[in-house]
């Protein structure tokens, strides 16, 4: 039980400088995936849209509809 209480501690303490920024309004859960050269990109469904959005700057998000999905 002590090894767990410490491991609970040592996530919070090194997760407590995270954040996080909205990449599109509305949706509520995607994938966030690293390029090669360190670029950030997240792939989400809205709709019947598969969107994959590259991140262009602080707080700014380049989506772009990479497929249409059946119903």
């Amino acid at each position: 039980m002590r090894s767990f209480v410490v491991a609970v501690v040592v996530g919070l303490v090194v997760t407590g400088g995270a954040s996080a920024e909205v990449v599109a309004r509305g949706v509520s859960d995607g994938q966030l995936a690293v390029s090669a050269d360190d670029r950030p990109y997240v792939a989400y469904a809205l709709g019947r849209n598969l969107t994959i959005a590259a991140r262009t700057g602080p707080d700014r998000w380049r989506p772009q509809i990479a497929a249409r999905m059946e119903k």
